[in-house]
């Protein structure tokens, strides 16, 4: 039995997914309490939910690297990075490498609107490719010049808040995509700090906003809401009261909202930043209860970062990029690293 055991912990270590096995149930290895991989002894469980586990996607193509940056820490926004080889994180880089030469397009056709257009399939219509646009002739109060704000969509509606440019702003703009024009409306309310680099996520009519730089050096862990009513003129933000341990305060971190296929409940899914140093941890926030949980999560997971994006596709959510630890040493981590490097890895996280 030993040989067939160490083929099922190879599989299930690779690929991360249970055995099937007759009468209908599984068979899955628990961590180790030393978090040294798998343990030994498998044990038996009906088929269930799965507990969040981190994993990195494998099988893809890459065609280049991009060179790590450094600096001193606090200073988000990428400097310019020496072309030396990056290291990896977070165990080996899935993929194979590919020639660093892109396939070329179809060649294009000039319509009768001078719009450029993909060579047509045999016996097909002429498909329009991807065109971008500068939008004018708008009207309304246009937002100042910004950078390190956020911004969501409701139907066809476009909402920014925050950001700064020579101090950081309070203002929620509201841009209408089928009228062309600019909005500010009428606010009341616990109005958030002027911030940046914060999680702003929309849930349904809803607008959540939590963390955040409202100044150097100083992170919020607040969170806001605001209820966006159809027809009503004035919306009003509010601090609602949470329950559970609050996350610690940070910014360049990343917010998205899951919905949970059975019972349809929203969370709210907070991971990494910056508060000092990298983070690397993830809080889940119950958007009808406003209880927040730290949830166990299993799998290698990926480093510390911050300015990274995270994205949910089903009930995946995959990070991609941001700014990582140069050297994982476990003082520097917890205080304030030195160095860091900007980092391609990607890992996903079944929610």
């Amino acid at each position: 039995m030993a040989a067939p055991i160490r083929a099922v912990q190879r599989c299930m270590f690779l690929g991360g997914v249970p055995l099937a096995v007759g009468g209908g149930a599984r068979v899955i290895f628990t961590p180790s309490p030393l978090g040294e991989g798998l343990s030994r002894r498998p044990r038996w469980r009906r088929p269930g939910r799965p507990p969040p586990r981190w994993r990195r996607p494998v099988g893809g193509v890459r065609t280049a690297r991009p060179a790590p940056g450094r600096g001193r820490a606090g200073q988000e926004e990428g400097r310019a990075a020496p072309r030396t080889q990056q290291a990896q994180d977070g165990g080996s880089q899935g993929g194979v490498k590919a020639p660093g030469v892109q396939q070329p397009l179809p060649a294009p056709l000039r319509t009768a609107r001078g719009a450029m257009a993909a060579a047509p399939a045999p016996g097909g219509p002429a498909l329009l490719q991807p065109r971008w646009k500068r939008v004018v002739g708008w009207s309304g109060p246009v937002p100042r010049p910004r950078h390190g704000h956020r911004a969501v969509a409701i139907k066809e509606l476009i909402v920014v808040f925050g950001g700064g440019n020579e101090g950081i702003v309070d203002e929620l703009h509201v841009y209408n995509t089928a009228t062309n024009q600019w909005f500010i409306p009428a606010v009341r309310g616990d109005i958030p700090p002027g911030c940046a680099a914060y999680g702003f996520v929309c849930d349904g009519t809803r607008l959540l906003v939590f963390g955040g730089m409202v100044e150097y050096g100083k992170y919020l862990n607040d969170l806001y809401i605001l209820e966006l009513r159809p027809g009503s003129g004035v919306v009003a933000w509010d601090i609602p009261i949470t329950y559970g341990v609050l996350p610690p305060p940070r910014e360049s971190h990343t917010a998205v909202v899951y919905t949970e296929r059975d019972n349809k409940k929203s969370k709210l899914v907070i991971y990494g930043g910056m508060s000092g140093c990298r983070l690397g941890d993830l809080w889940t926030l119950d958007i009808e209860t406003l209880t927040w949980n730290k949830p166990s999560l299993s799998g290698v997971a990926p480093l510390p970062r911050s300015l990274h994006s995270a994205t949910t596709i089903g009930n995946k959510m995959y990070v991609f990029g941001g700014w990582v630890p140069l050297v994982m040493d476990d003082v520097k981590v917890a205080t304030h690293e030195k160095e860091w490097k900007c980092t391609n890895t990607l890992a996903c996280l079944n929610l």
